[in-house]
């Protein structure tokens, strides 16, 4: 055997297609919230919004699991700047302005969709 690796197709994770439209979105959304000051309401409700995009891609390019993997991970990304607090201005904030009820139901929903 000459130890060559067979040419299968790669797994979901690897392939340049969930690299596009998957991973580089989630990563770009996140980003885009941390870097989004706190008196942003309207930019961090459309950026929230935004993840439930790569999350039903993952469904409809590579299937459930996908789905499963993406949105747990947008959870994962999103629970840290939806829940620390941060100081600005002598005060604690939240990094997104939003209740709490309504962060906890979209990272819920993340995972429901």
């Amino acid at each position: 055997m000459s130890g060559a690796r067979s040419s299968g197709p790669r797994p979901w994770p690897l392939q340049r297609q969930a690299l596009l439209w998957l991973w580089l979105p989630v990563i770009c959304i996140t980003a885009g919230h941390f870097l989004t000051p706190g008196y942003a309401h309207w930019l961090h409700d459309i950026l929230r919004r935004l993840y439930y995009v790569p999350i039903i891609l993952a469904a409809f390019l590579f299937g459930l699991r996908a789905a499963m993997t993406v949105a747990l991970l947008s959870s994962v990304l999103y629970l840290p700047h939806a829940f620390l607090v941060s100081p600005h201005a002598g005060h604690l904030i939240h990094q997104d302005p939003t209740g709490t009820a309504n962060k906890l139901l979209e990272v819920l929903l993340y995972n429901v969709v």
